[in-house]
């Protein structure tokens, strides 16, 4: 998995969820509930193509908006 700057704060990654499973060692189901997850926190953007495999983009800056509100709310 290699991931592709876009801007400041998204990366690209393509990979498919039968290797994303298996790079994390987590079940299959558990992988596209977490994907699912990511998507309805704005985390990531999936963008899917019927001949490629699935683009992921990765929001760096809502993670690290998330993580401070995390973090205040539990100070």
């Amino acid at each position: 998995m290699k991931l592709k700057p876009q801007t400041n704060q998204e990366y690209s990654v393509s990979i498919t969820l039968e290797e994303l499973a298996r790079q994390t060692c987590i079940p299959l189901s558990e992988a596209k509930e977490a994907i699912k997850e990511l998507e309805e926190r704005k985390l990531i953007t999936v963008i899917s193509h019927p001949l490629s495999v699935p683009r992921y983009i990765i929001n760096l800056k809502e993670i690290e908006r998330q993580a401070g509100t995390i973090r205040t709310r539990g100070a």
